[in-house]
């Protein structure tokens, strides 16, 4: 009972600062939020990914997006309180893996303080969703492999592909790390394993791939998402050497 309510305790807090200080200049967004909402909003327009805008690698981001404003209002303040509320979520869930792993309580709440106090950007709540919702189910795999174990592991993998790309290849790296270092299981099962979860990843995101093949190709949309992060990366550098945030 105590982990339950310490875990809605960590929630409320985190969503109260969050909210009541959401520091963005545009409706209390930052700018870079925009990047991903005005996606969001071409999809309520009838537009889609790939095929009527240039989609850099970040799909479910978009349709999350076009459905808190088609659910609870169009502006910034239901993507606000979206965001927030996500947020909050990732750090209940920390305060869960860090008293899990430590077996302290107190340490847990250390965990969920450095994870509050880090101030996420809202737009960024996909890189902490990812990694809340892969742990534990790594964790459920090592204590107990099984064909449900393995198919969630498969599904948190493809909605942190589909979220933005390169979370889900960092899952993947995660979950055939856990494969290679399970005890007691012959390197057949291992094999096993990671053959049949690769085989649900593709056929979970086979609809995906099958759309972005007929609208303009697999191999150009992947080479034009690799080209954009690198620009990206580049740029991240050179406003960071200014001196820029």
């Amino acid at each position: 009972m105590a982990w339950w309510g310490t875990a809605a305790a960590v929630f409320i807090v985190s969503w109260l600062l969050r909210y009541n200080d959401p520091g963005g200049a545009f409706g209390g967004l930052t700018d870079d939020h925009f990047f991903y909402l005005v996606r969001g909003w071409q999809i309520l327009f009838g537009e889609l990914p790939v095929r009527d805008f240039v989609d850099h690698g970040a799909p479910l981001y978009y349709y999350v997006g076009a459905a808190v404003q088609l659910v609870f209002g169009r502006g910034t303040w239901s993507e606000i309180a979206f965001a927030v509320t996500v947020l909050s979520l990732c750090a209940s869930l920390t305060w869960w893996l860090a008293a899990r792993a430590s077996g302290s309580i107190l340490l847990g709440l250390i965990g969920a303080g450095f994870h509050v106090l880090l101030e996420p950007r809202f737009y960024n709540y996909p890189k902490l969703l990812a990694y809340a919702l892969a742990v534990p189910a790594l964790w459920a795999f090592a204590d107990r492999p099984g064909s449900w174990q393995r198919l969630t592991l498969a599904a948190v993998t493809v909605l942190s592909f589909l979220f933005r790309h390169d979370h889900g290849v960092y899952v993947g790296v995660a979950v055939l790390t856990v494969l290679l270092a399970l005890e007691g299981r012959r390197w057949i099962e291992r094999a096993r394993d990671a053959l049949v979860y690769g085989a649900q990843v593709l056929l979970l995101l086979l609809p995906y791939l099958l759309f972005i093949q007929v609208n303009g190709g697999i191999v150009p949309y992947f080479r034009s998402a690799v080209a954009w992060a690198d620009r990206d990366r580049v740029r991240a550098v050179a406003a960071r050497i200014e001196g820029h945030p």
